[in-house]
Parts: structure tokens; C-alpha cells; sequence
């Protein structure tokens, strides 16, 4: 995924995952790469993940959850996109409210 120069390349919309900051064009949550990092996971095993990756995406990451830290506990996904189900080996987990 391509950035074009200049542009941001951590993003907050509302109209995008509920306001939650991802990395801009597209629906990946910072947090969630942030998170991998800390628990230890190299950048090979991040672009893996998730190819568009650069240390660039990740320094901007770092910077923008430093300069803007979050207010409230973390949503959880049924909140946000009550539509979605977690699948896990042999059961279905709808939602919970």
C-alpha cells in the first residue's frame, strides 16, 4: 500500500473502524501492530502480517499514540461492529453488548 508522499500514514475517522487510529488506506488498527511489536514480534514477522509495513509506518505509530494517548478503555469489537462474530476452532462467539 503506497502512501502518497507527505501524507499522514497513521490516520483517526470516524467513518473508519469507529474513530480507532489504523495505519491511512487502510482498516489496521495501530494498536494492534503496536501491541505484536511489544509482545516481541521483528519487523519480518509484522510484514508478514501485514506487507505495506515499514519502519516508517511504525515510528509514525509510536509517534501519533504518544502524542495522542487514549482517554477511555479500549471499545470492544461487538460494541463498535456488533455485526461481527469471533470464530474459534469448533464454536462460534457472537458479540457480547
Amino acid at each position: 500500500m503506497a502512501v502518497p508522499d507527505g501524507a499522514p500514514l497513521v490516520t483517526s475517522d470516524p467513518e473508519i473502524m469507529g474513530g480507532i487510529p489504523v495505519f491511512t488506506g487502510t482498516r489496521v488498527p495501530v494498536e494492534i501492530v503496536l501491541a505484536s511489536a511489544a509482545a516481541g514480534a521483528d519487523m519480518n514477522q509484522l510484514r508478514a502480517a501485514y506487507s505495506f509495513l515499514t519502519s516508517a509506518h511504525i515510528e509514525a505509530a509510536r509517534g501519533y499514540t504518544e502524542a495522542h494517548p487514549r482517554r477511555e478503555p479500549p471499545r470492544r469489537v461487538s460494541v463498535t461492529n456488533p455485526s461481527w462474530v469471533l470464530r474459534t476452532p469448533g464454536k462460534q462467539i457472537k458479540g457480547s453488548k
